[in-house]
């Protein structure tokens, strides 16, 4: 089997916020792994399976095929190298009963790349517009309708619009008054189109699984419609459900609706804890995360077969440090409290790293920062080992405490790698620029609620 062999190149559909279709929500390269035919990128308003057999597409199952690593596809490479679980590795398990390296060689022409049966589109990475209502540090107006103000701001363009691309060409944002904007053309339309949720639920009945984000998928109220219905046409047995959320517009509307599905896997973006939290994710307040927690655990007690939960955490330069002490709360709290959220914990600790931008990468901190993080990262492992062997009995009924031991190693040495693997120290003023413009806008302060990294950037920069 080819080592680079991605299912999602056969029977997966990824739509990116403006209605674009993309190789998979992971892909980089000088494209992005936007598909294109002729140069022409192609748009969900043609159709959701217009984009099948395009040029990019054929040129990434070819190299699949092939046992190359295309250009796109390096975040996947990346990880991989890294010992991290790449997405690639993911939709392999996921898709495994859809399509195989075999049927793909089988029904794939050898030269063009092109699909030659048209398989069940079993898997949907749908990105539901940029609603949002927060505006996250490592996020952007493309993904978050709430950057709107602080961009302007930002890049000091109080009075004129925002011009910044996307595949379809520039879009113009206009300052109408408060928290209006007016959007020029508006990419994000096709989510409130009749067509598109149509043809989506005709599709339906060869869904699998769909994976769901935003902007915040929990403020679309179209998306809630077209769930109810596939519940009244008893397609939902049938389906698995996966969220990125950034959790705090869960409330019972939503569960209710989710109990009659398959499966709902419902993962939070949570890139830490208290104040450090807050920070990265204005303006959320963790109080009332640990609400909507408590509501999900208690739901999860009720529909054990039904629901399963995951944290998301982006390892980026805000929490580089942050990170170990959110990892210890979540799993200790995982056998104190929300026993039924936090009852397991994956090699990677259900983490990612930050790629772009590269002023917000771990990578960016300077030889001995990494050093000195690097030995902090294997002190808190001794730590974590040492609490382990202090329990009476195993983790969980779940999880093993050698399981356990073996994971927390894992990510250790995972992001060791992954922070050592590159240097872009060259970018730190950048992050300086940044995050001083940002906590000025916001009121906000990088070195009081980050005091161990600000000056561990300082005394080294």
């Amino acid at each position: 089997m080819s080592k680079t062999f991605c299912s999602a190149l056969w029977s997966e559909i990824h739509l990116l916020q403006d209605g674009t279709f993309k190789g998979c929500c992971v892909m980089q390269g000088s494209d992005k792994g936007v598909l294109k035919t002729n140069g022409k990128v192609h748009n969900v308003i043609d159709g959701l399976k217009s984009a099948a057999n395009s040029d990019t597409a054929k040129e990434l199952r070819l190299a699949s095929m092939q046992g190359k690593w295309h250009p796109n596809c390096v975040r996947c490479k990346n990880e991989e190298e890294a010992g991290l679980t790449s997405h690639r590795e993911l939709y392999n398990q996921k898709l495994e009963s859809v399509i195989t390296y075999e049927k793909a060689l089988a029904h794939t022409d050898p030269v063009t790349g092109e699909a030659l049966i048209d398989y069940p589109l079993a898997f949907y990475d749908l990105s539901l517009g940029n609603l949002c209502n927060l505006k996250c540090r490592i996020c952007h107006p493309k993904a978050s309708s709430g950057w709107y103000g602080d961009w302007i701001k930002l890049f000091n363009l109080q009075g004129q619009e925002i011009n910044y691309p996307t595949p379809q060409g520039n879009v113009s944002v206009k300052h109408i008054k408060g928290k209006q904007y007016e959007i020029t053309p508006d990419p994000f339309a096709w989510i409130d189109d009749d067509k598109f949720w149509n043809e989506l639920l005709e599709l339906t009945p060869d869904i699998q699984h769909m994976f769901v984000q935003g902007g915040e998928p929990l403020m679309v109220q179209k998306h809630y419609e077209y769930l109810l219905k596939c519940v009244e046409l008893d397609y939902a047995k049938h389906m698995q459900l996966e969220y990125n959320t950034n959790f705090t517009k869960l409330n019972k509307k939503w569960i209710e609706v989710w109990k009659n599905f398959k499966k709902v896997y419902i993962g939070f973006s949570f890139d830490g804890m208290g104040k450090e939290f807050e920070y990265q994710r204005h303006p959320a307040k963790w109080n009332k995360m640990l609400e909507n927690l408590e509501l999900l655990d208690d739901y999860i007690t009720q529909y054990p077969d039904v629901f399963q939960t995951r944290d998301s955490p982006t390892v980026n330069i805000y929490n580089v440090l942050h990170i170990l002490d959110y990892n210890e709360w979540k799993i200790k709290t995982g056998r104190e409290k929300f026993v039924n959220i936090f009852k397991h914990h994956n090699k990677t600790l259900s983490s990612h790293g930050l790629h772009s931008p590269s002023h917000l990468s771990v990578k960016i901190l300077p030889p001995k920062a990494k050093d000195i993080v690097t030995q902090r990262y294997i002190d808190w492992r001794d730590k974590m080992f040492a609490w382990i062997d202090s329990l009476p009995d195993e983790y969980s009924a779940q999880q093993s405490n050698e399981s356990l031991k073996a994971n927390i190693q894992n990510f250790v040495n995972s992001y060791i790698k992954f922070i050592n693997q590159e240097d872009l120290s060259k970018h730190l003023n950048g992050f300086w620029r940044y995050t001083n413009k940002i906590d000025e806008i916001r009121n906000e302060n990088f070195a009081e609620t980050f005091p161990e990294l600000n000056k561990l950037l300082t005394d080294y920069d």
